[in-house]
């Protein structure tokens, strides 16, 4: 039906995205060009086309590597948490939904969350098409919070730490991450003098 048809057009355009913040490597290029074929989003397809033939792996790494003035991971962007605590957060979130991302990157890290997006939608789209209403609902809040409560803290400052790159398809795709993650305040406030 149509609501599980834009789900998984919807879970389509994270996966994209997720590939697009993942070091380019091995069939990246391709994974990323065959993935293009299938999102309606014009803007994600032109990115990805962009991607496809000029990524390569020691300019991601000098975007978004280690010792890069802009982090991929959402410990860098919370100033007054527990890196320990906020990464077993995000692994009961993954194991509450049998989440397991192909991939070396920690659970913190942009391509990771951004899969998980899509992965939350997937299940959705599963639950409503078995006619589980209440396994739907499940997902469906559980990705409303996971954006709000830790993929905003990335969205909301990743562009500006990519806008040095302005016109690469990681500052690209930063930006268009920052679209589609809604803007939460942070959750607490900052220290006096420190306000934003």
């Amino acid at each position: 039906d149509e609501p599980c048809r834009g789900l998984i057009a919807g879970a389509a355009q994270w996966r994209l995205l997720s590939l697009l913040f993942e070091r380019p490597r091995g069939d990246w290029s391709a994974q990323v060009a065959e993935l293009a074929g299938s999102v309606e989003d014009e803007d994600l397809r032109a990115l990805a086309r962009q991607a496809a033939s000029e990524a390569s792996e020691p300019h991601f790494l000098a975007v978004l590597g280690p010792g890069s003035d802009a982090s991929p991971r959402e410990v860098a962007y919370r100033r007054l948490g527990d890196p320990g605590h906020l990464l077993a957060e995000l692994q009961s979130f993954y194991d509450a939904f049998a989440f397991h991302p192909q991939t070396e990157e920690p659970p913190d890290h942009v391509a990771v969350e951004t899969a998980f997006v899509g992965f939350l939608m997937v299940k959705e789209a599963y639950a409503r098409a078995a006619g589980n209403s209440e396994a739907a609902s499940i997902a469906s809040e559980a990705a409303a919070l996971f954006l709000r409560e830790h993929l905003s803290a990335i969205a909301a400052s990743l562009p500006a730490r990519l806008e040095p790159c302005a016109g690469s398809y990681l500052e690209g795709a930063a930006r268009l991450l920052r679209m589609r993650v809604p803007f939460t305040p942070p959750m607490h406030p900052a220290p006096a003098g420190e306000e934003e």
